[in-house]
């Protein structure tokens, strides 16, 4: 009697596991999704919500172009502002660097840097370092997206510099440390 007992209790498991695996054929396993690594705003967004990010500084980079050498300078956001009017986003950096961008899009938080995908222009604007902060130590570096290229002008090193810009990069990140 015990082997018919335990015959026919196999038989009712396999016949459950059986009609369970059919009636369960076609749904999926949903697995909870893990926390997004990276935050995407809008430029609007992005002013309204600065004062609660957490947004680390770093170096700057301009369509692929490092002011100054790789990662040897750090600029902080402290302050930002948008013109509806002219489609115009202001980063203002610790040391009252100014970095304007025309026609911002794709703004992307991560956890090491600031990415703004998409611009027109980008007009960086600083303090030349270790000089008083007067209009005539104010400088400048200027890249237009124009077609398939990026015009760069600067009043830094007597134009001397050059820009290795590449319109498959950002057009901006700030890449912290």
């Amino acid at each position: 009697m015990n082997l018919l007992l335990i015959i026919i209790i196999g038989i009712l498991i396999l016949s459950a596991i059986f009609i369970w695996s059919k009636n369960n054929k076609n749904k999926t396993i949903k697995i909870k999704p893990e926390l997004k690594s990276e935050l995407e705003l809008s430029s609007i967004d992005f002013v309204e919500k600065f004062k609660n990010l957490t947004i680390s500084g770093g170096t700057l980079r301009f369509w692929g172009n490092w002011f100054g050498k790789p990662m040897d300078n750090y600029h902080e956001i402290k302050m930002v502002e948008f013109k509806n009017e002219t489609k115009e986003l202001t980063l203002i950096l610790g040391e009252m660097e100014k970095v304007r961008i025309w026609n911002p899009s794709n703004v992307i938080i991560g956890q090491k840097e600031l990415r703004i995908e998409k611009a027109d222009k980008i007009l960086f604007e600083w303090y030349y370092y270790g000089k008083d902060k007067t209009e005539e130590n104010l400088r400048f570096q200027s890249y237009i997206k124009e077609g398939i290229k990026i015009k760069f002008e600067t009043d830094f090193m007597n134009n001397k510099q050059k820009a290795n810009c590449e319109l498959s990069e950002p057009a901006l990140r700030i890449i912290g440390y």
